[in-house]
């Protein structure tokens, strides 16, 4: 790099590629190791292992007439450098001088193309925004647009379990210390790949002697309260390391992505789905029944946690027509395909969601049901002791590594003992068939014991036999229920409601006042058949996955009457968009 700080690389060419011959390039920039070195003994199985660049999709590419490049970005691996913040504008530049060093090689035809999952969909997100004119086009999966509201704090609710897993991980991965990837990767794995000329290993010894200086992600992210708190050491917010910063330029450049997520994929599916949104103009998009990193499927219903849906062939024919313009029919199939949960579908559509002349809602009424008319006045509230201790046992859409090891992972159905110890407003059973796509919304009229009030809100779908399955989740930290103008805020990308999660806005509750609280759920497409009974269930914690508030409220008080789901977009009988068989 510029200033003389060394990344290690990859490069796959295709076989049989003679000197003169020239190929586009797929990109990877990998905070995770672009690659393992194997055991010899083990070696002839496995060769040198990639963990988080797919050896099918590098595979696949250079069989395709693709040259492909991994990249450990700087601080990581066996690249040398330090980090003093997680996507910072170093590595945005880092990536800018990468496409120039690949644009210079003999190889290259001048055309770039960057994907990967995660971080690395991260990376190549950020890539976007330099306008370097070698990137034809990015196809960044379960990507991170808003690293605050997606991942560190959302609802405002600091996701102290994914903070600590991930920096322990990350941890281990910059000490080069491999026993925490699985109980025997030691036993098969000598630890992060050299690159060739570093025969002793003295390169990547430097290198990570170097990593030890890197930030502490659970230290950094451990002190966030609103979204404009600062790292003291550094003064840097969360924002500055969100993607979100580039909107102005991803707009200017307006490089073509294909956007790919999953429903189970906590809060990253909300940063798909935004950015989609925000760049509509050059964006196409692709939601299955997957987990974290489309590694697994993890639907509702789903009887296997294999994948039956090749990745990497979709973005084969997604780089097929930017960087190789073969007329493949890409760019002329509907904007956005996606999997409709509870069902066997897939959906076409072009605009997200697909907007109904009359938005259907349900009241909160007495004897703890979902009614959908509006009762007159107020009714009896509901008093509720908070248990801490919900879904425990049971995965849920914030668990993102267990999807990462998809035999600890078990599909969202059958949760009624979990759904048990929430307090339940349910449905009479439904006379047809009812689709819910987009981002419900609960307006919940609520009272606190304390200043602080943790607000937990989970859509479920009530089996006739009495099983529960987990349909979509959201949160809010009372304190930041002031609502913004989505017009202005920008970091709401549009979608209502729009909090700012900036510390000056947060608001102590008064005990015992009645106050509104907007609560979002994350985003989904999922089929309620008929007879089923839609439920929402409510908590005041989750301390299993997210920090207890000071001066946490330990009993709610649910005012009925004014209370209602509002769903962002649902139908019954006809579908809302045309359905592709499987």
């Amino acid at each position: 790099m510029s200033d003389g700080v060394r990344l290690a690389t990859d490069i796959y060419l295709p076989q049989g590629a003679q000197p003169g011959d020239k190929f586009p390039t797929i990109l990877y920039q990998t905070r995770y190791g672009r690659r393992m070195e194997v055991r010899k003994f083990f070696r002839p199985l496995l060769g040198n292992l990639t963990i988080t660049v797919p050896r099918e999709e590098v595979d696949l590419f250079t069989r395709k007439g693709y040259a492909v490049v991994a990249v450990d970005v700087r601080g990581t691996g066996a690249s040398f450098g330090t980090r003093d913040i997680e996507f910072g504008d170093r590595e945005v530049q880092d990536g800018r001088e990468l496409l120039d060093w690949i644009v210079a090689q003999p190889w290259s035809d001048g055309k770039v193309g960057a994907t990967g999952a995660s971080y690395l969909g991260t990376a190549a997100l950020m890539l976007a925004s330099t306008g370097h004119p070698a990137l034809k086009a990015i196809a960044p999966r379960s990507a991170i647009l808003d690293l605050y509201a997606d991942v560190a704090a959302p609802g405002g609710l600091r996701a102290k379990r994914f903070i600590k897993e991930w920096a322990q991980s990350t941890r281990e991965l910059d000490n080069n210390d491999i026993r925490g990837l699985h109980p025997i990767a030691e036993k098969v794995l000598v630890g992060m790949s050299r690159v060739d000329e570093d025969a002793k290993g003295l390169y990547l010894k430097q290198a990570v002697e170097q990593h030890q200086n890197n930030v502490n992600i659970e230290t950094t992210m451990g002190i966030v309260q609103g979204r404009d708190t600062r790292e003291p050491e550094t003064g840097l917010t969360l924002d500055q390391a969100s993607a979100h910063r580039f909107l102005a330029e991803y707009h200017k450049h307006k490089v073509p992505t294909y956007w790919i997520g999953g429903w189970q994929d906590g809060g990253f599916i909300q940063s798909t789905i935004n950015g989609f949104r925000t760049f509509w103009d050059h964006s196409k998009m692709l939601i299955g029944p997957w987990g974290h990193a489309q590694m697994a499927t993890t639907s509702p219903g789903a009887t296997s946690t294999e994948m039956q849906f090749s990745i990497a062939t979709e973005l084969l024919r997604f780089f097929d027509y930017h960087l190789k313009e073969i007329a493949n029919g890409f760019d002329i199939q509907p904007a956005i395909t996606y999997f409709l949960q509870g069902d066997t579908s897939w959906l076409l559509a072009e605009n997200w969601p697909e907007r109904q002349a009359e938005v259907p809602q349900f009241w909160l009424e007495d004897n703890f049901l979902l009614s959908h008319w509006q009762p007159e006045g107020y009714r009896t509230a509901d008093r509720w002791t908070v248990d801490t201790i919900v879904y425990r046992t049971r995965h849920c859409h914030w668990d993102i590594f267990p999807q990462l090891r998809p035999t600890l992972w078990e599909p969202l159905s059958n949760v009624q003992a979990e759904s048990a110890k929430l307090l339940n407003y349910t449905t009479p059973p439904l006379p047809e068939a009812l689709r819910i796509i987009g981002s419900p919304v609960l307006e919940l009229e609520f009272a606190g014991d304390s200043a602080n009030a943790s607000l937990f809100a989970w859509l479920e779908d009530v089996h006739p036999n009495g099983n529960v399955t987990l349909i979509t989740s959201g949160q809010l930290n009372a304190g930041f229920r002031a609502l913004a103008d989505p017009k202005t805020e920008e970091t709401c990308m549009g979608m209502e409601p729009c909090h700012s999660f900036r510390n000056e806005e947060y608001q102590p509750l008064k005990p015992g006042v009645a106050t509104f609280a907007h609560i979002r759920f994350l985003p989904t497409a999922y089929r309620l058949a008929e007879g089923h009974r839609l439920r929402v269930s409510l908590a005041g914690a989750d301390r299993y996955r997210f920090d207890a508030l000071p001066h946490e409220s330990t009993v709610l008080t649910v005012f009925k009457g004014r209370s209602r789901l509002i769903l962002d977009n649902a139908t019954t009988g006809s579908m809302v968009a045309s359905e592709l068989k499987p």
